[in-house]
């Protein structure tokens, strides 16, 4: 099992929070917190991850999916970290104070309505 704290602590989302893994800095962690959604976000990646695979469709723009992994705060989901030539967190641009001066968090404009896969 992985130990997971604040320190390694990165980012959250609507439904994920992230932290880098304490082991190896090229990889991090998804652990589900909110799934008032109800999409159930890991197991959707798990799918299509699979989905690709299978159907030979190549993944490479988008970070790889290792499996699950279990931590002190529940089933997580384990990524390569996307990162600069430095190691440093990429810098979006919409997510920058200059681009937004009074965002306090970022929403999804849409509502999930869409039947799960495996539903």
């Amino acid at each position: 099992m992985v130990k997971l704290n604040e320190k390694l602590y990165i980012n959250k989302g609507e439904e994920r929070k992230c932290f880098a893994h304490p082991h190896n800095k090229r990889k991090l962690i998804k652990i589900e917190y909110n799934n008032a959604i109800g999409r159930d976000q890991n197991r959707l990646d798990e799918y299509y991850y699979k989905y690709f695979k299978k159907k030979n469709i190549s993944y490479k723009h988008i970070p790889k999916f290792y499996g699950k992994i279990r931590t002190n705060l529940g089933i997580g989901v384990l990524f390569d970290k996307v990162c600069n030539f430095d190691g440093g967190f990429i810098h979006i641009w919409r997510d920058s104070p200059k681009a937004n001066p009074n965002k306090q968090r970022r929403t999804s404009p849409f509502k999930w309505t869409k039947k799960l896969p495996w539903n």
